[in-house]
C-alpha cells in the first residue's frame, strides 16, 4: 500500500488530475452495431435547405454555413446527449489594435477545439473569431466566443455531411436550395397535442 501511494504521489506531481481520470474506452462506452449503423446513415445525409444559412463573403460572394446552435442540436440528435463532447485544446490572441478614429477595439482570437465521441474517436480543427467594440472587454469576449464556436463547427464537419461538411460542396448547396425543403419538425405543436394544458384552477375548484 505504501509503494502504491508513493507511485500515485509521484504521478500526480507531474500529471494533471484530469488526465488521470481519463481511462481507455471499454466495451461499455462503445457504440453498438445497430447504433453505429444508424449514426453512419444519419451522418451521410445532406443538409436540408432550412438548415443552411448564408452570409456575405466579400469578394467571394455569398457563403453557405451552418449556425453553431444547429450544429450542436444535430450532433446531440445523432450521437445522443452523452455520446459526444467538446474540449478547447488551445485559445490564443492573434492580434489586438485600437482604432482611435472610430474609438473601437479590434481583436482576433484563434481556438483549437476537439470533438470527441464516447468511443474515443475525435477530430480537431481551428477556428477564428473577431471582436469589434468600444469596450475592450466586450471585443475580447466576442472574439473568443466566435473562435470557439467556429472551431467546434469545423471539427464537427469531419464527421460527415449532416454536421456541416455538405456546405463546402457548392454545387450540392445550389441543388439543395432549389429543392423544396421539408419544414422543421413542429415539436411544440406535437408536445401540446400529446400533453394538453390542464384545466384552469378556477374551473377545477369553483368558488
Amino acid at each position: 500500500l505504501g509503494e502504491a501511494a508513493a507511485m500515485l504521489s509521484a504521478v500526480t506531481e507531474n500529471e494533471p488530475i484530469a488526465e488521470l481520470a481519463a481511462a481507455p474506452c471499454s466495451a461499455a462506452c462503445a457504440f453498438g452495431q445497430e447504433e453505429a449503423r444508424r449514426i453512419q446513415e444519419e451522418l451521410e445525409k445532406d443538409l436540408e435547405a432550412h438548415e443552411i444559412s448564408h452570409r456575405s463573403g466579400g469578394s467571394a460572394g455569398s457563403v453557405a454555413y451552418m449556425e453553431g446552435w444547429r450544429a450542436i442540436e444535430k450532433a446531440t440528435h445523432i450521437f445522443g446527449f452523452n455520446g459526444w463532447s467538446s474540449r478547447i485544446i488551445e485559445i490564443k490572441k492573434e492580434y489586438e489594435a485600437q482604432d482611435k478614429g472610430k474609438q473601437k477595439w479590434d481583436t482576433c482570437y484563434s481556438a483549437i477545439v476537439r470533438i470527441e465521441l464516447k468511443d474515443g474517436t475525435f477530430h480537431e480543427d481551428v477556428g477564428l473569431g473577431n471582436g469589434l467594440d468600444r469596450d475592450r472587454h466586450k471585443a475580447i469576449e466576442s472574439a473568443r466566443k466566435e473562435a470557439v464556436t467556429d472551431g467546434m463547427k469545423r471539427a464537427l464537419r469531419h464527421y460527415g455531411n449532416a454536421l456541416g461538411l455538405s456546405v463546402y460542396n457548392k454545387q450540392q448547396v445550389k441543388e439543395t436550395m432549389k429543392r423544396p425543403s421539408a419544414p422543421p419538425p413542429a415539436t411544440t405543436a406535437l408536445a401540446l397535442a400529446q400533453f394538453p394544458a390542464p384545466a384552469p384552477a378556477l374551473a377545477q375548484f369553483p368558488a
